[in-house]
């Protein structure tokens, strides 16, 4: 019985240190943008459905409504970013949701990695509009579920690799398509049919990739 417990407490102990491992080596470059979302950086758009501190970013939307708040500073080609995404509240789990678009060319060329509370995810892409899907709705089993559960996302980008990570556990790599130069970032909410929800996005960092 010692034996068996010990060695459960090894194996706890092991993937512990394997959790802490896969954290530290996202986000850890040289920096190339952070945002703590204490004060407002002037890159953000300004307009009602977005409000900016007290360490957080939330975009709030009205029922059957989504917006996306476009960061203007910069654009980004390879790298590590990082975010910490939450919604609320939830009446339907698989309605309201969060994003993380990148590589944004115009309001019709982009990637979009989106997230709901029962643990669903997606990649889609936008090509002059249309909608393309390299990784369709499916069950992302390190998401966390519910309304206010706090989720970590990274994605590492190197050329046209795309590697998704939740809560430190990859969810997908899959080849997309860089734009010359790179591409702007936005963060991005939607609520349900018949209810506000609000995405809550903090500690975001954007880094060189990890190696």
């Amino acid at each position: 019985m010692t034996s068996r417990l010990l060695l459960s407490m090894m194996i706890v102990a092991m993937g512990a240190l394997a959790t802490t491992a896969a954290s530290a080596a996202g986000c850890t470059g040289n920096v190339q943008f952070a945002d703590d979302f204490t004060q407002v950086d002037p890159g953000w758009p300004s307009f009602d459905q977005v409000s900016i501190g007290g360490g957080k970013l939330q975009i709030k939307s009205d029922a059957n409504k989504g917006y996306w708040a476009v960061y203007g500073g910069n654009v980004f080609g390879d790298a590590d970013i990082c975010v910490d995404v939450s919604i609320s509240p939830v009446t339907d789990p698989s309605a309201p949701g969060a994003a993380l678009d990148f590589w944004i060319a115009d309001t019709k060329n982009y990637y979009n990695l989106g997230i709901t509370p029962n643990g669903m995810a997606a990649l889609s892409r936008f090509v002059n509009g249309k909608l393309l899907s390299p990784i369709s709705w499916r069950k992302a089993p390190s998401l966390k579920t519910g309304a206010n559960a706090v989720n970590s996302i990274r994605l590492t980008l190197k050329g046209n690799s795309i590697s998704i990570y939740f809560n430190d556990q990859l969810f997908y790599k899959v080849n997309g398509v860089q734009p010359e130069g790179g591409g702007q970032i936005a963060l991005e909410g939607w609520a349900e049919k018949a209810n506000a929800n609000t995405a809550t996005f903090a500690n975001l960092k954007i880094t060189d990739p990890s190696q």
